[in-house]
Protein backbone atom coordinates (compact mmCIF):
# COMPACT_ATOMS: atom_id res chain seq x y z
CA UNK A 1 0.00 0.00 0.00
CA UNK A 2 2.98 2.52 0.65
CA UNK A 3 4.39 1.56 -2.72
CA UNK A 4 1.04 2.32 -4.29
CA UNK A 5 0.95 5.86 -2.66
CA UNK A 6 4.22 6.63 -3.03
CA UNK A 7 3.77 5.58 -7.25
CA UNK A 8 0.57 8.02 -7.05
CA UNK A 9 2.55 10.99 -5.10
CA UNK A 10 5.00 10.70 -7.98
CA UNK A 11 2.60 10.54 -11.24
CA UNK A 12 0.75 13.56 -9.73
CA UNK A 13 3.65 15.69 -9.02
CA UNK A 14 4.92 14.86 -12.27
CA UNK A 15 1.56 15.89 -13.96
CA UNK A 16 2.16 19.12 -12.16
CA UNK A 17 5.54 19.68 -13.34
CA UNK A 18 4.24 18.98 -16.66
CA UNK A 19 1.26 21.27 -16.85
CA UNK A 20 3.94 24.15 -15.08
CA UNK A 21 6.42 23.86 -18.04
CA UNK A 22 3.99 23.22 -20.74
CA UNK A 23 3.79 26.15 -23.10
CA UNK A 24 5.78 28.13 -20.75
CA UNK A 25 7.16 30.74 -23.20
CA UNK A 26 3.95 31.31 -25.62
CA UNK A 27 2.01 33.46 -24.05
CA UNK A 28 3.09 37.35 -24.37
CA UNK A 29 4.44 39.08 -20.86
CA UNK A 30 2.17 40.92 -19.42
CA UNK A 31 2.47 44.05 -17.65
CA UNK A 32 3.45 42.64 -14.23
CA UNK A 33 6.26 40.37 -15.94
CA UNK A 34 7.61 43.58 -17.84
CA UNK A 35 8.28 45.37 -14.62
CA UNK A 36 9.85 42.18 -12.99
CA UNK A 37 12.25 42.31 -16.35
CA UNK A 38 12.52 45.78 -16.23
CA UNK A 39 14.19 45.61 -13.08
CA UNK A 40 15.95 42.82 -13.65
CA UNK A 41 17.69 44.18 -16.61
CA UNK A 42 19.15 47.12 -14.17
CA UNK A 43 22.24 46.88 -12.86
CA UNK A 44 23.06 45.68 -9.45
CA UNK A 45 24.31 48.88 -8.53
CA UNK A 46 21.25 50.34 -9.70
CA UNK A 47 18.88 48.45 -8.57
CA UNK A 48 19.08 48.44 -5.35
CA UNK A 49 18.40 52.30 -5.09
CA UNK A 50 15.80 51.68 -7.71
CA UNK A 51 13.73 49.18 -4.66
CA UNK A 52 13.67 52.21 -2.56
CA UNK A 53 10.92 53.42 -4.87
CA UNK A 54 8.62 50.91 -5.87
CA UNK A 55 8.38 47.02 -5.02
CA UNK A 56 11.22 46.11 -2.03
CA UNK A 57 8.81 43.81 -1.26
CA UNK A 58 10.17 41.26 -4.10
CA UNK A 59 13.93 42.79 -3.75
CA UNK A 60 15.52 39.18 -3.50
CA UNK A 61 13.67 37.83 -6.55
CA UNK A 62 14.74 40.63 -8.83
CA UNK A 63 18.46 39.91 -7.91
CA UNK A 64 17.72 36.17 -8.79
CA UNK A 65 16.07 37.29 -12.04
CA UNK A 66 18.77 39.78 -12.54
CA UNK A 67 21.18 36.20 -12.75
CA UNK A 68 18.93 35.01 -15.07
CA UNK A 69 18.80 37.68 -17.58
CA UNK A 70 22.14 37.09 -17.59
CA UNK A 71 22.01 34.07 -19.32
CA UNK A 72 18.45 34.48 -21.42
CA UNK A 73 16.20 37.21 -21.75
CA UNK A 74 13.70 34.92 -23.30
CA UNK A 75 9.87 34.63 -21.89
CA UNK A 76 10.62 31.05 -21.18
CA UNK A 77 14.00 31.77 -19.00
CA UNK A 78 12.00 34.39 -16.91
CA UNK A 79 9.99 32.36 -15.92
CA UNK A 80 11.70 29.17 -15.44
CA UNK A 81 12.68 30.38 -11.44
CA UNK A 82 8.63 30.19 -11.06
CA UNK A 83 8.10 26.95 -12.61
CA UNK A 84 10.81 25.10 -10.24
CA UNK A 85 9.87 26.73 -7.59
CA UNK A 86 5.85 25.75 -8.11
CA UNK A 87 7.42 21.65 -8.92
CA UNK A 88 9.00 22.33 -5.70
CA UNK A 89 6.03 23.65 -3.63
CA UNK A 90 4.01 20.11 -5.11
CA UNK A 91 7.29 18.32 -2.96
CA UNK A 92 7.58 20.41 -0.53
CA UNK A 93 3.45 20.90 0.46
CA UNK A 94 2.52 17.17 0.09
CA UNK A 95 5.69 16.35 2.95
CA UNK A 96 3.76 18.90 5.11
CA UNK A 97 0.64 16.77 4.13
CA UNK A 98 2.31 13.43 4.79
CA UNK A 99 3.84 15.33 8.35
CA UNK A 100 0.11 16.36 9.65
CA UNK A 101 -2.08 13.85 7.96
CA UNK A 102 -0.62 10.75 6.98
CA UNK A 103 -0.48 8.77 3.99
CA UNK A 104 -3.98 9.35 2.85
CA UNK A 105 -3.68 12.84 3.26
CA UNK A 106 -0.24 12.85 1.54
CA UNK A 107 -2.02 11.21 -1.49
CA UNK A 108 -4.42 13.74 -2.01
CA UNK A 109 -2.05 16.92 -1.00
CA UNK A 110 -0.11 15.78 -3.77
CA UNK A 111 -3.01 15.98 -6.42
CA UNK A 112 -4.47 18.81 -5.00
CA UNK A 113 -1.27 20.86 -5.16
CA UNK A 114 -0.01 19.67 -8.51
CA UNK A 115 -3.36 19.74 -10.32
CA UNK A 116 -3.87 23.73 -8.38
CA UNK A 117 -4.47 26.30 -10.84
CA UNK A 118 -3.40 28.90 -8.37
CA UNK A 119 0.18 26.84 -8.50
CA UNK A 120 0.06 26.50 -12.37
CA UNK A 121 -0.91 30.16 -12.96
CA UNK A 122 2.13 30.73 -10.61
CA UNK A 123 4.38 29.04 -12.55
CA UNK A 124 3.76 30.74 -15.53
CA UNK A 125 4.54 34.45 -14.39
CA UNK A 126 7.83 36.05 -14.03
CA UNK A 127 6.78 37.30 -10.63
CA UNK A 128 7.78 35.69 -6.96
CA UNK A 129 4.01 33.77 -6.10
CA UNK A 130 5.70 30.28 -6.68
CA UNK A 131 8.52 31.16 -4.56
CA UNK A 132 6.68 32.86 -1.78
CA UNK A 133 4.83 29.25 -1.78
CA UNK A 134 7.32 27.03 -1.62
CA UNK A 135 9.60 29.24 0.90
CA UNK A 136 6.30 29.63 3.29
CA UNK A 137 5.91 25.80 2.97
CA UNK A 138 9.92 25.04 3.75
CA UNK A 139 9.27 27.81 6.87
CA UNK A 140 6.71 25.64 7.98
CA UNK A 141 8.49 22.17 7.61
CA UNK A 142 11.64 23.72 9.23
CA UNK A 143 9.36 25.18 12.33
CA UNK A 144 7.67 21.48 12.74
CA UNK A 145 11.01 19.66 12.63
CA UNK A 146 12.64 21.98 15.49
CA UNK A 147 9.32 20.73 17.60
CA UNK A 148 10.52 17.19 16.98
CA UNK A 149 14.15 17.52 17.87
CA UNK A 150 14.01 20.69 19.92
CA UNK A 151 17.65 19.44 21.13
CA UNK A 152 19.30 19.94 17.07
CA UNK A 153 20.41 23.48 16.97
CA UNK A 154 20.50 23.00 13.37
CA UNK A 155 16.86 23.61 12.96
CA UNK A 156 16.95 26.46 14.40
CA UNK A 157 19.40 27.56 12.27
CA UNK A 158 17.65 26.54 9.47
CA UNK A 159 14.39 28.14 10.47
CA UNK A 160 15.82 31.26 10.80
CA UNK A 161 17.33 31.21 7.66
CA UNK A 162 14.82 30.05 5.39
CA UNK A 163 12.24 32.98 7.01
CA UNK A 164 14.98 35.40 5.91
CA UNK A 165 15.25 34.50 2.46
CA UNK A 166 11.52 33.92 2.19
CA UNK A 167 10.89 37.01 3.58
CA UNK A 168 13.80 39.24 1.31
CA UNK A 169 11.77 36.99 -1.65
CA UNK A 170 8.36 38.15 -0.62
CA UNK A 171 7.99 40.24 2.44
CA UNK A 172 4.49 39.12 3.41
CA UNK A 173 6.22 35.69 4.07
CA UNK A 174 6.76 37.36 7.38
CA UNK A 175 2.73 36.69 8.26
CA UNK A 176 4.21 33.45 8.31
CA UNK A 177 6.37 33.84 11.03
CA UNK A 178 4.33 35.65 12.79
CA UNK A 179 1.49 32.78 12.56
CA UNK A 180 4.26 30.53 14.06
CA UNK A 181 5.17 32.36 17.23
CA UNK A 182 1.30 33.18 17.77
CA UNK A 183 0.35 29.40 17.66
CA UNK A 184 3.91 28.69 20.11
CA UNK A 185 2.19 31.60 22.14
CA UNK A 186 -0.99 29.94 22.16
CA UNK A 187 0.65 26.52 22.96
CA UNK A 188 3.53 27.59 25.05
CA UNK A 189 2.95 25.05 28.08
CA UNK A 190 2.85 21.54 25.95
CA UNK A 191 6.13 22.86 24.19
CA UNK A 192 9.56 21.49 24.84
CA UNK A 193 11.96 23.22 27.33
CA UNK A 194 14.74 23.49 25.15
CA UNK A 195 12.19 24.94 22.66
CA UNK A 196 11.15 27.67 25.01
CA UNK A 197 14.92 29.91 24.66
CA UNK A 198 16.02 28.66 21.07
CA UNK A 199 12.78 29.93 19.41
CA UNK A 200 13.20 33.31 20.66
CA UNK A 201 16.10 33.91 19.48
CA UNK A 202 15.50 32.46 16.39
CA UNK A 203 13.08 34.78 16.01
CA UNK A 204 15.35 37.70 17.32
CA UNK A 205 17.73 36.81 14.50
CA UNK A 206 14.58 37.15 11.92
CA UNK A 207 13.67 40.51 12.85
CA UNK A 208 17.04 41.96 13.14
CA UNK A 209 18.18 40.67 9.46
CA UNK A 210 14.78 41.98 8.27
CA UNK A 211 15.13 45.91 9.40
CA UNK A 212 17.64 46.68 5.87
CA UNK A 213 14.27 45.69 4.18
CA UNK A 214 11.29 47.27 6.38
CA UNK A 215 13.76 50.74 6.39
CA UNK A 216 13.93 50.17 2.18
CA UNK A 217 9.76 49.88 2.64
CA UNK A 218 8.46 52.50 4.88
CA UNK A 219 10.99 54.87 3.22
CA UNK A 220 9.24 57.91 1.87
CA UNK A 221 9.42 57.61 -2.29
CA UNK A 222 8.24 53.61 -1.59
CA UNK A 223 4.55 53.67 -2.22
CA UNK A 224 2.07 51.44 -3.52
CA UNK A 225 -0.74 53.23 -4.56
CA UNK A 226 -2.99 51.17 -6.57
CA UNK A 227 -3.92 49.40 -3.95
CA UNK A 228 -7.40 49.89 -2.40
CA UNK A 229 -8.91 49.14 0.76
CA UNK A 230 -10.16 45.70 1.29
CA UNK A 231 -13.83 44.74 1.56
CA UNK A 232 -15.32 41.24 2.26
CA UNK A 233 -15.73 40.56 -1.39
CA UNK A 234 -12.09 40.79 -1.55
CA UNK A 235 -11.88 38.01 1.03
CA UNK A 236 -14.25 35.74 -0.62
CA UNK A 237 -11.80 36.18 -4.18
CA UNK A 238 -8.97 35.48 -2.26
CA UNK A 239 -10.87 32.30 -1.01
CA UNK A 240 -11.85 31.64 -4.55
CA UNK A 241 -8.52 31.54 -5.66
CA UNK A 242 -7.14 29.17 -2.86
CA UNK A 243 -10.01 26.52 -4.56
CA UNK A 244 -9.77 27.35 -8.11
CA UNK A 245 -13.08 27.91 -9.08
CA UNK A 246 -15.95 28.81 -6.87
CA UNK A 247 -17.83 25.15 -7.45
CA UNK A 248 -14.62 24.09 -5.91
CA UNK A 249 -14.79 26.30 -3.08
CA UNK A 250 -18.20 25.51 -2.14
CA UNK A 251 -17.27 21.78 -2.34
CA UNK A 252 -14.61 22.54 0.11
CA UNK A 253 -15.98 24.66 2.60
CA UNK A 254 -18.78 21.57 2.77
CA UNK A 255 -15.85 19.34 3.29
CA UNK A 256 -14.34 21.05 5.98
CA UNK A 257 -17.59 21.86 7.94
CA UNK A 258 -18.28 18.15 8.02
CA UNK A 259 -14.64 17.27 8.75
CA UNK A 260 -15.04 20.18 11.82
CA UNK A 261 -17.84 18.47 12.97
CA UNK A 262 -16.58 15.33 13.33
CA UNK A 263 -13.03 16.83 14.64
CA UNK A 264 -15.76 18.89 17.62
CA UNK A 265 -17.32 15.29 18.32
CA UNK A 266 -13.30 13.97 19.25
CA UNK A 267 -10.36 15.64 20.36
CA UNK A 268 -9.20 18.84 17.73
CA UNK A 269 -5.81 17.62 17.22
CA UNK A 270 -3.16 20.14 17.85
CA UNK A 271 -1.97 19.98 14.03
CA UNK A 272 -5.33 21.02 13.02
CA UNK A 273 -4.83 24.25 14.84
CA UNK A 274 -2.05 25.14 13.98
CA UNK A 275 -2.92 24.58 10.13
CA UNK A 276 -6.04 27.04 10.87
CA UNK A 277 -3.87 29.85 12.43
CA UNK A 278 -1.52 29.71 9.24
CA UNK A 279 -4.66 29.84 6.79
CA UNK A 280 -7.15 32.59 9.01
CA UNK A 281 -3.89 34.80 10.83
CA UNK A 282 -2.43 36.18 7.61
CA UNK A 283 -5.36 37.36 5.17
CA UNK A 284 -6.83 38.36 8.88
CA UNK A 285 -3.27 40.71 9.89
CA UNK A 286 -3.48 42.09 6.00
CA UNK A 287 -7.21 42.99 5.84
CA UNK A 288 -6.74 44.79 9.57
CA UNK A 289 -3.62 46.56 8.78
CA UNK A 290 -5.27 48.07 5.47
CA UNK A 291 -7.82 50.31 7.20
CA UNK A 292 -4.55 52.23 8.25
CA UNK A 293 -2.25 51.10 4.79
CA UNK A 294 -4.13 49.28 2.13
CA UNK A 295 -1.82 45.80 1.89
CA UNK A 296 -4.79 42.95 1.42
CA UNK A 297 -3.66 41.83 -2.10
CA UNK A 298 -5.18 38.53 -2.81
CA UNK A 299 -1.54 37.18 -4.64
CA UNK A 300 0.72 39.11 -1.81
CA UNK A 301 -1.79 36.18 0.85
CA UNK A 302 -0.58 32.95 -1.09
CA UNK A 303 1.65 31.89 1.91
CA UNK A 304 -1.79 31.19 3.54
CA UNK A 305 -1.80 28.59 0.66
CA UNK A 306 0.18 25.42 1.46
CA UNK A 307 -1.87 25.21 5.04
CA UNK A 308 -5.23 25.25 3.20
CA UNK A 309 -4.32 22.92 0.80
CA UNK A 310 -3.20 20.46 3.41
CA UNK A 311 -6.47 21.61 5.67
CA UNK A 312 -8.38 20.64 2.59
CA UNK A 313 -6.60 17.26 2.25
CA UNK A 314 -6.82 16.63 6.07
CA UNK A 315 -10.61 16.98 5.70
CA UNK A 316 -10.81 15.05 2.84
CA UNK A 317 -8.92 12.05 4.37
CA UNK A 318 -10.84 11.60 7.28
CA UNK A 319 -14.03 11.29 5.19
CA UNK A 320 -15.95 7.96 4.36
CA UNK A 321 -13.73 6.62 1.16
CA UNK A 322 -16.12 6.88 -1.18
CA UNK A 323 -16.90 10.80 -0.18
CA UNK A 324 -13.69 11.42 -0.07
CA UNK A 325 -13.36 10.19 -4.20
CA UNK A 326 -16.41 11.80 -4.76
CA UNK A 327 -14.89 15.39 -3.19
CA UNK A 328 -11.43 14.94 -4.80
CA UNK A 329 -13.40 14.15 -8.28
CA UNK A 330 -15.79 17.76 -7.80
CA UNK A 331 -12.68 19.72 -7.20
CA UNK A 332 -10.29 18.32 -9.88
CA UNK A 333 -13.39 18.75 -12.45
CA UNK A 334 -14.30 22.37 -11.69
CA UNK A 335 -10.35 22.77 -11.87
CA UNK A 336 -10.30 21.70 -15.67
CA UNK A 337 -11.48 25.20 -17.09
CA UNK A 338 -9.16 27.40 -15.00
CA UNK A 339 -6.22 25.09 -15.73
CA UNK A 340 -6.48 25.67 -19.10
CA UNK A 341 -6.75 29.73 -18.81
CA UNK A 342 -3.24 29.72 -17.17
CA UNK A 343 -1.91 28.61 -20.84
CA UNK A 344 -3.34 31.86 -22.29
CA UNK A 345 -1.68 35.13 -22.18
CA UNK A 346 -2.92 37.16 -19.91
CA UNK A 347 -2.33 40.89 -22.23
CA UNK A 348 -1.21 40.13 -26.20
CA UNK A 349 1.62 42.50 -25.74
CA UNK A 350 3.92 39.96 -28.04
CA UNK A 351 1.00 40.59 -31.21
CA UNK A 352 0.86 44.11 -30.90
CA UNK A 353 4.09 45.26 -30.81
CA UNK A 354 4.78 42.71 -33.94
CA UNK A 355 1.61 44.55 -35.81
CA UNK A 356 2.64 48.39 -35.11
CA UNK A 357 6.52 47.21 -35.61
CA UNK A 358 5.25 45.96 -38.73
CA UNK A 359 3.13 49.33 -40.09
CA UNK A 360 5.22 51.79 -38.26
CA UNK A 361 7.45 54.31 -40.08
CA UNK A 362 11.47 54.79 -39.86
CA UNK A 363 11.41 56.86 -36.26
CA UNK A 364 7.98 56.64 -35.45
CA UNK A 365 7.20 57.95 -31.68
CA UNK A 366 5.18 55.04 -30.08
CA UNK A 367 2.43 56.65 -27.87
CA UNK A 368 1.67 54.69 -24.80
CA UNK A 369 -1.38 55.11 -22.83
CA UNK A 370 -0.90 54.76 -19.69
CA UNK A 371 2.55 55.90 -19.19
CA UNK A 372 3.06 52.79 -16.90
CA UNK A 373 2.69 50.73 -19.94
CA UNK A 374 5.82 51.72 -21.49
CA UNK A 375 8.02 48.48 -19.84
CA UNK A 376 5.48 45.97 -21.50
CA UNK A 377 6.35 47.78 -24.87
CA UNK A 378 9.75 47.93 -24.34
CA UNK A 379 10.56 44.27 -24.01
CA UNK A 380 9.54 43.41 -27.30
CA UNK A 381 10.72 46.44 -29.01
CA UNK A 382 13.76 47.87 -27.05
CA UNK A 383 15.06 50.62 -29.63
CA UNK A 384 11.50 52.12 -30.50
CA UNK A 385 11.02 55.54 -29.35
CA UNK A 386 8.17 55.68 -26.42
CA UNK A 387 6.57 58.66 -25.74
CA UNK A 388 4.02 58.50 -22.52
CA UNK A 389 1.01 60.41 -22.00
CA UNK A 390 0.53 62.00 -18.57
CA UNK A 391 -2.78 60.87 -16.86
CA UNK A 392 -5.35 63.79 -17.69
CA UNK A 393 -3.23 64.94 -21.09
CA UNK A 394 -5.20 64.44 -23.76
CA UNK A 395 -3.56 62.21 -26.93
CA UNK A 396 -5.07 64.93 -29.55
CA UNK A 397 -1.11 66.06 -30.34
CA UNK A 398 -0.07 62.90 -31.75
CA UNK A 399 -2.83 62.59 -34.03
CA UNK A 400 -1.64 61.78 -37.82
CA UNK A 401 1.83 61.28 -36.98
CA UNK A 402 1.89 58.08 -34.53
CA UNK A 403 1.01 55.44 -32.86
CA UNK A 404 -1.05 54.75 -29.59
CA UNK A 405 -0.76 51.95 -27.44
CA UNK A 406 -3.29 51.45 -25.01
CA UNK A 407 -5.26 48.39 -23.54
CA UNK A 408 -8.88 47.71 -24.04
CA UNK A 409 -9.67 48.61 -21.04
CA UNK A 410 -7.95 51.92 -20.95
CA UNK A 411 -9.57 52.91 -24.81
CA UNK A 412 -12.47 54.66 -23.62
CA UNK A 413 -10.64 56.83 -20.78
CA UNK A 414 -11.95 60.15 -20.60
CA UNK A 415 -8.64 61.35 -20.40
CA UNK A 416 -7.05 59.56 -23.80
CA UNK A 417 -9.65 61.18 -26.15
CA UNK A 418 -8.90 58.93 -28.92
CA UNK A 419 -11.81 59.18 -31.82
CA UNK A 420 -13.64 56.90 -32.48
CA UNK A 421 -12.45 57.54 -36.65
CA UNK A 422 -9.85 55.60 -36.96
CA UNK A 423 -9.06 57.42 -40.22
CA UNK A 424 -8.54 60.90 -37.91
CA UNK A 425 -4.91 59.37 -36.77
CA UNK A 426 -2.13 56.85 -38.15
CA UNK A 427 -3.08 53.79 -35.96
CA UNK A 428 -3.76 52.87 -32.37
CA UNK A 429 -3.74 49.10 -31.85
CA UNK A 430 -5.38 47.70 -28.12
CA UNK A 431 -3.80 44.74 -26.74
CA UNK A 432 -5.73 41.96 -25.58
CA UNK A 433 -7.62 42.71 -22.59
CA UNK A 434 -6.96 40.92 -19.23
CA UNK A 435 -8.74 38.00 -18.21
CA UNK A 436 -9.51 36.28 -15.13
CA UNK A 437 -7.30 33.33 -14.40
CA UNK A 438 -8.48 32.94 -11.34
CA UNK A 439 -12.54 33.21 -10.41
Amino acid sequence: MARLSALGVLLLIAAGAALDLYRLGSPSLWYDEAVSFAFARLPLHALMPALRHMDAFFGLYYVLLHVVTLVSVREAALRLPSALAAIGFAIAVTRLGARLGGPRAMLITAGLASLSPLVIASAKEARPYSLLLLFSTLMTLAFLRFLDEPARLEWYVAYAALCIIGCYLHLFAALVVVSHAVWALFYRRTLPARFGWRYPLALAVIVVALVPLVVAIMAPGNVNVWIQRPTLRDVVMLAAQFAGAYAALVVEIVVLAVAISIAIRRHVQREIVFLAFLVVLPPLLAFGVSFAKPVFVGRYLFEAYPAFIVLVSIAIARLPRLAGLGACALILATSVRPILRTFQAIEDWRGAVSYVESHARTGAAVVLYPSFEAPSYAYYAPNRRLVTIPDGAPVTRFLGRDWVVTADQFATHPTLKIPRDADEFRGRIAVKPPHKRYP
